[in-house]
């Protein structure tokens, strides 16, 4: 589990510029086509806590960016869960909130990646070359933060991006 903060005002305006919901946040995730099971959110205007399964440490990530970079949504908090074949339906349904588990006893997720916020004048190249030393690295960034990123042309300040390890 982790509490991740966001610029609130630099994402992505959901479909109609609509403030977010809790459904229309579970909506956005289920357009991503992400790999998540059991899909509930619970939403209070300012932080988003997600619980479901998902299989991989990837797939977690990206549900957090994915909500995370909205405008609108200044915390997301990760209860999500790593389980083996969660997501093989592909499709997200809202269910009854799990029990809530006491963080200090939740063990930490490995990641492979890491994370980034998007500056100005930044690029993907530019981002690329700063931390992996070749610009030319960039297509890896692109691929770690799809589906959120329809074009490697489209980033903007404040959109934090997973950097996996190469």
């Amino acid at each position: 589990m982790g509490l991740f903060s966001f610029v609130k005002a630099a994402g992505e305006a959901l479909a109609g510029g609509k403030p977010p919901s809790a459904e229309s946040l579970v909506e956005h995730i289920k357009a991503l086509n992400l790999k998540i099971d059991k899909l509930f959110i619970s939403w209070d205007g300012k932080t988003c806590i997600l619980f479901g399964n998902v299989p991989d440490q990837a797939e977690k990530e990206k549900a957090i960016l994915a909500v995370g970079n909205l405008s609108g949504v200044d915390q997301v908090v990760d209860k999500l869960k790593i389980e083996a074949g969660a997501g093989a339906g592909g499709t997200s349904t809202a269910a009854a909130a799990p029990e809530v588990v006491d963080p200090s006893k939740e063990p930490a997720g490995q990641s492979d990646a890491a994370f980034y916020t998007v500056k100005s004048g930044d690029n993907l190249s530019k981002i690329a070359k700063e931390h992996y030393g070749d610009a030319n690295k960039y297509p890896a960034v692109f691929e770690a933060n799809k589906p959120m990123l329809k074009s490697p042309d489209k980033i903007y300040p404040g959109q934090v991006l997973r950097l996996p390890k190469l």
